[in-house]
């Protein structure tokens, strides 16, 4: 196994995922201005947090590095458990 190096600058996907953050939080309080006319603002966050735990889970429960076979672990009823020793 290799360690990690660390890069001087960021690499094009770095940079796009950034601009693409950025857009994504600045355009979520757009729409909360305009939805806050027919959804409460606690309402508002509750739908968030929703999606957000949803998208949370589903990359941790997709992630590659979880269930690798360096890692020996299992992918079984969505989480990742160890593989049993021989």
């Amino acid at each position: 196994m290799t360690a990690l190096q660390r890069k001087p600058h960021l690499d094009t996907l770095a940079i796009t995922l950034l601009i693409a953050c950025c857009a994504f939080w600045g355009f979520q309080q757009i729409l909360i201005k305009f939805a806050v006319q027919e959804i409460p603002p606690l309402w508002q966050a509750s739908i968030r947090m929703v999606g957000a735990t949803a998208t949370a889970r589903s990359a941790v429960a997709c992630s590659p590095a979880c269930c690798s076979p360096a890692s020996s672990a299992s992918f079984t009823s969505g989480s990742c458990t160890p593989a049993p020793r021989a």
